[in-house]
């Protein structure tokens, strides 16, 4: 399952890049024919920019909770959940090791 989604998330990333890069591609053209002016060229350049980074925002923060409930379904501890578990042993082990020295 990790590797589908990190497909689709490469796929998703890959997408994104190539769309940059058509449409940069397209707007040098553009202003090299004179259809459009430099800076309107620009201009439509950073607001794909600006609206491709929110979107890729919320793409991240719906696919992080598909992926908490994934876990959660499948119950399957989050690295916060064993850092927690590996904190607390190694608590127990410490209170082990003075319990035996002072016997």
């Amino acid at each position: 399952m990790q590797e589908q989604l990190s497909k689709f998330l490469f796929s998703a990333v890959d997408f994104v890049n190539r769309s940059a890069e058509t449409l940069q591609s397209t707007l040098s053209q553009l202003t090299e024919n004179r259809q459009i002016s430099l800076e309107e060229g620009q201009k439509m350049y950073e607001d794909f920019l600006k609206t491709t980074e929110g979107r890729r925002e919320e793409f991240e923060t719906q696919v992080g909770k598909i992926l908490e409930r994934v876990a959660e379904n499948l119950q399957l501890a989050t690295a916060k959940q064993i850092a927690e578990l590996q904190n607390q042993v190694q608590a127990l082990q410490a209170r082990i090791s003075k319990l035996e020295e002072s016997k």
